[in-house]
């Protein structure tokens, strides 16, 4: 759903809550799948998973060169929610401009359901960008998932 300034996307994965989590909570596994594509390589630059912990992400993207992407982790719990900030750097053109993210895990009898809703996404084009994005990085976390994660 891509509602205004809010995005909302939902993924069945056949793997438990907990490892589902786990994705999202080391720097060597989301540096494995956040990116929209293949051709946009993500490296982490800081990655402190606590409450109130900053993270630091480096984009490179071709023919734009590098955008980098900085926030904070609001709520960590282990395996059903996480939050946190997303705030876009300068040369970029969403920069400046917080938004906020938040991911759901629900065990299912298939596995993790998971439900992740972007708000604040109030920049010209920015909700159909991030809506683009994340559904590109959701495709690159099932690979992860069925490569790094097997049953």
């Amino acid at each position: 759903m891509n509602n205004g300034s809010t995005i909302v996307l939902t993924r069945t994965f056949s793997h438990p809550p907990e490892r589902v989590f786990d994705a999202f909570s080391t720097a060597e596994a989301i540096a494995r799948w956040l990116s929209p594509s293949d051709e946009i390589h993500m490296s982490v630059q800081g990655f402190d998973f606590m409450v109130e912990g900053s993270y630091k992400y480096l984009f490179r993207v071709p023919n734009q060169g590098e955008l980098e992407l900085t926030g904070r982790f609001l709520e960590i719990d282990r395996p059903t929610r996480l939050s946190f900030s997303w705030c876009w750097q300068e040369p970029d053109p969403h920069a400046g401009i917080d938004s906020h993210v938040l991911v759901e895990f629900f065990e299912v009898p298939e596995g993790t359901r998971l439900s992740l809703t972007h708000t604040k996404l109030d920049g010209v084009g920015m909700n159909k960008r991030h809506d683009a994005g994340w559904n590109g990085s959701l495709r690159r976390l099932e690979t992860h998932l069925l490569i790094h994660l097997r049953k």
